[in-house]
């Protein structure tokens, strides 16, 4: 259900920022203003300056390691997927999506590779944590999240579309892998249920 809204969202966010003129202006308008806005802003510059493939691969695999040792495996393996799979979903998707001439020149840019990634390794710790602390850990992904996104903002690296189809784009991977580790236990269950009742038998 959450997997398909994502897509939907993620869909529609293209559709009307990209391949609409008067989305491409109003989005536009929207990173110079905030460009505008957070001129001469240094942590902008040193925030992203940070997220590198090399970090990002660091910080996914220690995250692996965590939820292993935390969690056990099933955990372990579902926020590496979540991570990386939102990181490799975004690099596939800029490269594919066109971005048509109706304001300027520039090329695509959607999803936000940095973006992507904050959300992606947010969206894994999120979905491995314990119920108590969820709400508390997704509000600082959250803020993590968006402090990166106004930052591409305003660099003039990304546009408010790219920000937001990074984070709809973590909430879907994240929301696929939720989905194929509970029908994995399901299945798990069953086939255990028939083994006992097999050997009742």
């Amino acid at each position: 259900m959450i997997a398909g809204l994502a897509a939907c969202g993620l869909v529609m966010t293209y559709l009307l920022a990209v391949h609409t003129r008067a989305g491409q202006v109003l989005d536009t308008r929207a990173m110079l203003l905030t460009g505008r806005m957070l001129a001469g802003a240094h942590w902008t510059d040193a925030l992203l300056t940070s997220i590198t493939p090399t970090t990002v691969s660091l910080v996914i695999v220690l995250l692996g390691v965590l939820a292993f040792v935390a969690k056990g495996a099933a955990a372990a393996v579902a926020a590496t997927l979540t991570a990386a799979g939102t990181v490799l979903a975004a690099i596939v998707l800029k490269a594919l999506l066109d971005r048509p001439t109706l304001l300027d020149h520039a090329a695509n840019s959607l999803p936000s590779g940095h973006v992507a990634a904050v959300a992606g390794v947010a969206a894994a710790v999120t979905l491995v944590t314990s119920p108590a602390t969820r709400l508390f850990v997704a509000l600082s992904g959250l803020t993590a999240v968006a402090l990166t996104g106004v930052a591409t903002l305003a660099l003039r690296w990304h546009r408010p579309s790219d920000v937001i189809a990074s984070v709809i784009l973590a909430i879907g991977v994240a929301a696929t892998t939720h989905l194929m580790a509970t029908l994995r236990r399901a299945q798990a269950g069953c086939v255990r249920a028939a083994g006992e009742g097999h050997r009742v038998g």
